[in-house]
């Protein structure tokens, strides 16, 4: 999937996200979104348009010990067009 200029992109984290985020840090720092410094078991969200750096709407809890005390939360309002599109990533499989 590519992200064009103006994209809006939506994240939250669920679960433990820190340990796969690895590869998206470079891409998401480019969007004004840091989560670099978010723990094991931390939790994040955030709102980001594809370069306008200054939109990008954020919050983290940086341990598991934040996040089980608060989750994060953001507000936005998001004029326009409005397309979901989602992934679901498969990371074990079952045999029988």
């Amino acid at each position: 999937m590519h992200v064009y200029e103006g994209d809006m992109v939506v994240g939250v984290s669920a679960d433990e996200a820190s340990r796969n985020l690895q590869p998206a840090l470079s891409t998401l720092d480019s969007w004004g979104v840091d989560v670099k410094d978010v723990q094991l078991r931390g939790a994040f969200a955030f709102v980001a348009q594809k370069d306008y750096l200054t939109k990008t709407v954020q919050d983290k809890m940086l341990t598991q010990e934040e996040s089980l005390d608060r989750q994060p939360k953001i507000n936005a309002v998001i004029r326009g067009n409005l397309y979901l599109v989602y992934t679901i990533q498969q990371t074990s499989s079952w045999h029988v």
